[in-house]
C-alpha cells in the first residue's frame, strides 16, 4: 500500500469513517457498477451503516471496519483491499466501512498525522459493559441487545463468508498476535507468522491473560467474554467472532497488529539492568495515578451512577501500579513495562473523556490531561525501543495475511 495515496492523513495517520465513507463514494462515481452499496442498518444513535460489496471471486471475504471505535485500521484495509480487487484480487469482498460508528466519531486522533500525544489525548473507548464488540448473543435464541449487533448479523447471514475478518488492533506495544477459529491448517498458520517477520515485527509468545488458548506462539483461539476481567458484567453476552463460530462454517481471522511495535522480541537478553529508568518510570506512573484520581473524583461529581461504576472499574482494574525494578532484565521485561504504560496512558486518556462527555470540549481536556511525553518515552525508549506503526504498514501487514486466509480457505 502506497502511504503517498491523497486518502490517506499525511505522517502515517488513519482515516476516520467520514474520511473512508468520502473515499468510497469517490470510487463509486469513478468506477460505476463496480460497488455495490447498500445500507444494512443504523447505529444506536440513527447514523446509517453500510456495506459495500465488490468483486463475483469464488472465495467469501468480510472486512468489518472500527469494531471497537479506538481501533481504525479496518477503515483503510477495507479501501485497499477494494482495490486490490479491481487490480484482479479474485474474491467476493464485502466490507463495513465502520461498524462501532457512533464512538468511532468521538475519536479526535483521526485523519491528521500519527503521535503519541494526538493518540493518548484523542483516543475514546466506551466503558467495558457498554462496547459493541462485547454485546453478541451467547445464546441463539437470545435477542440483539443493540442495533448494530443486528446489523451485523443481518450482514453475515447475507455475505456467509469463508473468512470473516474484523479489522482489530491492539492498542498496546509489543508484538503481533492472532485469535483465529478451529480449522486453520498449520502450514497457514506458519505463513503468517513468517509474513509477520517480512514485515520486521515478531510474534508476541505471551498469552494476554492465564485464560488464553495459544495454539502456537503467537496464535491463540477466538477468546469468549468469559476470558475477560469483567466477565461478570458480560452475561448472556459474547464476542462477535464467538457469535460468528457458533453459526457458520467460515473462518475467523483476528490480527492484532500493535499501535506501536517494540524493537526486541522477548528472547533477546537484555545487555543493561535499567534499575534507574526503571525508578523514574515508578514516579512517572505515581503521578499519573494521583492526576487520574484527582480529576476522575472532579470530572464524576454529579455524573450517573453508572458511570461512575463503569470508570471506578477500569481504574481500579488497571490501578496505575508501580513497577519493582529487578535486578536484572530481559527484552521481553521491558517490553512488557512499555506495554504497560503505553496502554494506561492510553486509558487515562479515554477515561477522562468518557467522564468529560467527549463531545468536543477538546480545550478543556486538554488542559486537564497534560501527558507528560518528554522524559517518560525518553525512558521507554532506552529500555526497549519501540516505534509507531503507520496506517500503510498496519494495513499492508493484514492484507498479506487475509489474503493467505482467503487463498487457503477458496
Amino acid at each position: 500500500m502506497n502511504e503517498g495515496r491523497a486518502w490517506l492523513p499525511a505522517g502515517g495517520g488513519f482515516p476516520g469513517p467520514e474520511a473512508v465513507m468520502a473515499r468510497l463514494e469517490s470510487l463509486g462515481r469513478r468506477r460505476p457498477g463496480t460497488l455495490d452499496m447498500r445500507i444494512a442498518g443504523r447505529s444506536r444513535n440513527g447514523l446509517a451503516i453500510p456495506v459495500v460489496r465488490a468483486g463475483e471471486g469464488k472465495a467469501k471475504v468480510l472486512v468489518v471496519g472500527f469494531p471497537h471505535p479506538n481501533e481504525p485500521v479496518g477503515g483503510a484495509l477495507g479501501l485497499s483491499c477494494i482495490e486490490r480487487v479491481a487490480a484482479g484480487w479474485d474474491v467476493r469482498l464485502d466490507f463495513v466501512p465502520a461498524l462501532e460508528l457512533d464512538s468511532a466519531l468521538r475519536n479526535h486522533w483521526y485523519d491528521r498525522p500519527l503521535s503519541l500525544e494526538e493518540y493518548v489525548q484523542g483516543s475514546f473507548l466506551d466503558a467495558g459493559d457498554d462496547q459493541l464488540e462485547f454485546s453478541y448473543p451467547a445464546r441463539g435464541d437470545a435477542g440483539f441487545i443493540r442495533s448494530e449487533v443486528a446489523t451485523l448479523a443481518g450482514i453475515l447471514a447475507s455475505a456467509e463468508p469463508d473468512v470473516y475478518l474484523p479489522a482489530h488492533s491492539s492498542p498496546g506495544l509489543g508484538g503481533v498476535y492472532f485469535y483465529v477459529s478451529d480449522g486453520f491448517e498449520p502450514l497457514l498458520l506458519e505463513e503468517m507468522g513468517s509474513i509477520v517477520r517480512r514485515h520486521g515485527l515478531y510474534l508476541e509468545h505471551q498469552p494476554h491473560a492465564p485464560q488464553f488458548d495459544e495454539l502456537c506462539p503467537g496464535f491463540y483461539r477466538l477468546i469468549s467474554t468469559q476470558n475477560l476481567p469483567f466477565r461478570n458484567l458480560l452475561a448472556g453476552r459474547e464476542t462477535s467472532y464467538r457469535f460468528f463460530a457458533q453459526r457458520y462454517s467460515g473462518k475467523v481471522l483476528v490480527c492484532e497488529v500493535p499501535m506501536a511495535a517494540g524493537l526486541f522480541p522477548p528472547q533477546d537478553p537484555c545487555p543493561v539492568p535499567p534499575g534507574e529508568a526503571a525508578a523514574a518510570f515508578n514516579a512517572e506512573m505515581d503521578e499519573a495515578r494521583q492526576l487520574f484520581w484527582r480529576c476522575g473524583e472532579v470530572l464524576l461529581n454529579g455524573k450517573p451512577d453508572p458511570l461512575r461504576r463503569s470508570v471506578l472499574f477500569w481504574g481500579r482494574w488497571w490501578g496505575f501500579p508501580t513497577v519493582p525494578a529487578p535486578r536484572a532484565w530481559t527484552w521481553g521485561q521491558a517490553a512488557r513495562l512499555e506495554h504497560a504504560v503505553f496502554l494506561r496512558l492510553t486509558l487515562l486518556g479515554w477515561l477522562l473523556r468518557l467522564v468529560a462527555g467527549a463531545g468536543g470540549d477538546d480545550g478543556r481536556l486538554a488542559r486537564m490531561i497534560p501527558v507528560r511525553m518528554g522524559a517518560l518515552w525518553d525512558i521507554l525508549r532506552w529500555i526497549g525501543g519501540f516505534r509507531l506503526l503507520t496506517c500503510a504498514e498496519q494495513v499492508a501487514l493484514y492484507t498479506d495475511c487475509l489474503i493467505a486466509a482467503a487463498r487457503n480457505a477458496g
